[in-house]
C-alpha cells in the first residue's frame, strides 16, 4: 500500500508535502505572522516523518 501523500507520484515526497501545506494554507486564508499547525499535527495530517516534513 502506498506511503504518503500519492507514492506514486513522479514528484519527491517532499515537494508533495510542501505543495499540499502551502494548499492548506491558501484554503484557510492564512496571513504572514499565523502559526503553522505543529510539527506532530503536519505529520499526522500528511503521514510522512518528521525529516520530510522538514526537508
Amino acid at each position: 500500500m502506498p506511503r504518503g501523500l500519492f507514492a506514486d507520484d513522479a514528484l519527491p515526497l517532499y515537494e508533495r508535502t510542501a505543495a499540499r501545506l502551502l494548499d492548506d494554507l491558501r484554503a484557510a486564508a492564512a496571513r504572514p505572522g499565523d502559526r503553522l499547525p505543529s510539527e506532530r499535527a503536519m505529520v499526522a495530517r500528511y503521514a510522512v516523518s518528521r525529516v520530510t516534513l522538514r526537508a
